[in-house]
């Protein structure tokens, strides 16, 4: 299955980029009627706080410099998506967008992406009914970026809708090879639905016409024509083109990206001055169906966007998902976002005792113990960084650790890092108030940035037939070694 828009390749040289501006901005020549105006209301955008940051190393390759960028989210916008209604898309930003062309577009994703694109600072996710963060996940923060698929990496807690508005609390802390990325946010915002159009006649109507000519002129390389049909200010960019060596080669490339001559228009739904059209067709001996875009702009219809996906048409799945759907509830949303330094923890299981931190800290280790490890101590009660080396000698008071000097249940991990920054759990285990361990099992995912260990830890196993499930959320400065 192959999914094209036409609008969106990116062409070489700049004349074949004027030139293929023709397909976003020609018109029928004859008078069209206008249509009725759509009074569509701006999208509204739900609320957002917490943290989101994105450190990257130096990387030669990707031509990429050290940096470490950080955004305070205040803004979310949720809608199902488009594409795979099965996930929800949220977007957090520190600012609101142009909610005016969020509402208008015919998929919400478009505008955000734009915006991103042009610099905005962002977090997008994707994910399922039961919080499952997957598909393609992207972060844009003071102008840097990384984009990849999400899957198997973070979780958004508690999710909830209620009619047509979300919450949830995302938790995400992750390394992608020189990119490390942390996001502690929770969002309340209405789902942006789709518009309700009208169905366009089985012809298109005269959309239709503008479009159909458009293509015929396309596929003739019929510059004087598209000319004519053209604002004034874009006939100018392309005659300016014409005296130029590689202006017959940039028409050739305009030609071979026409759509075909057999092409179609099936009906379409009309969206006051906004339509999209179904297309149909082959290409190289195969069919192929599609939309285009149709926008009313000073005066006339002008093809926007357009998509093909080859093989034809389909029959409608009963069974396809049409919204996000979960079989159990999303993990339940055990601790708030944590914006300051410090631990919340809840729900851990040591022996038969319940276990919820609120204090710790993180250590280097001296180098003598290996490089770059650290030591992480948990406790339900105050600690004393400043003694933390009793953690690996053991001429120093084990008491000490505490505040007061009065021993209470612990949690430790060794950590390391590896060549490329990442930072994972060697070992856990619980220290009793004599110094006696017992080894766990924890689920661990952390970065380091700005001089800090920011992360999640997670417990989950049964007791005496009784399931239990524990979490805890960390932002901690890494100290030095003693």
């Amino acid at each position: 299955m192959l999914t094209r828009s036409v609008t969106r390749q990116t062409i070489r040289f700049a004349g074949a980029l004027a030139l293929l501006g023709v397909l976003a901005i020609a018109a029928c020549n004859r008078a069209p009627t206008p249509p009725e105006k759509l009074a569509i209301a701006p999208a509204v955008p739900g609320t957002a706080s917490g943290f989101v940051v994105l450190k990257q190393d130096k990387d030669a390759d990707r031509n990429q410099e050290a940096s470490d960028n950080r955004f305070v989210p205040t803004v979310a916008y949720a809608f199902i998506d488009r594409s795979s209604p099965e996930y929800y898309d949220v977007v957090l930003l520190d600012k609101p967008l142009d909610n005016l062309a969020i509402a208008t577009a015919s998929d919400p994703s478009e505008p955000i992406e734009a915006a991103l694109r042009a610099g905005a600072n962002g977090a997008w996710i994707m994910f399922d009914g039961e919080g499952g963060i997957t598909g393609s996940f992207r972060l844009h923060a003071n102008g840097k970026s990384v984009q990849f698929g999400g899957s198997g990496s973070g979780q958004v807690r508690g999710v909830k809708r209620e009619g047509n508005r979300l919450t949830g609390h995302v938790h995400y802390f992750s390394s992608f090879f020189a990119d490390h990325m942390a996001i502690d946010a929770a969002f309340d915002a209405p789902l942006i639905m789709a518009l309700e159009g009208k169905p366009m006649p089985a012809d298109g109507g005269e959309p239709a016409e503008a479009y159909l000519e458009t293509a015929a002129a396309m596929r003739a390389g019929d510059i004087d024509k598209l000319v004519k049909l053209m604002p004034p200010e874009r006939a100018k960019m392309i005659e300016a083109e014409r005296g130029k060596p590689d202006f017959a080669a940039n028409v050739e490339m305009l030609k071979a990206m026409a759509p075909p001559a057999d092409v179609q228009v099936t009906g379409g739904t009309s969206y006051g001055e906004r339509v999209v059209l179904n297309t149909k067709g082959t290409e190289g001996g195969k069919p192929f169906t599609g939309t285009v875009e149709m926008e009313w702009q000073a005066g006339a219809w002008r093809v926007g966007n357009s998509r093909q996906r080859m093989g034809g048409e389909e029959p409608a799945n009963a069974d396809a998902p049409k919204e996000p759907k979960a079989d159990k509830p999303s993990p339940a949303d055990l601790v708030p976002v944590l914006v300051d330094d410090g631990v919340a923890g809840k729900g851990f299981q040591n022996g038969d005792a319940t276990f919820a931190p609120t204090s710790g800290f993180v250590v280097n280790m001296p180098a003598d113990y290996g490089e770059n490890r650290m030591i992480m101590m948990l406790a339900e009660v105050p600690l004393e960084p400043k003694h933390a080396s009793a953690l690996w000698d053991e001429k120093q008071p084990f008491e000490s650790l505490f505040a007061g000097n009065k021993a209470a249940p612990s949690l430790w991990l060794n950590l390391s890092r590896d060549e490329r920054g990442e930072v994972s759990v060697d070992k856990a285990y619980f220290v009793d108030t004599e110094g006696s361990t017992e080894d766990t099992y924890v689920g661990f995912n952390a970065i380091e940035s700005g001089g800090k260990l920011l992360g999640t830890l997670s417990q989950s196993g049964s007791r005496n037939d009784v399931e239990y499930n524990g979490l805890a959320r960390f932002n901690l400065p890494v100290g030095a070694a003693p």
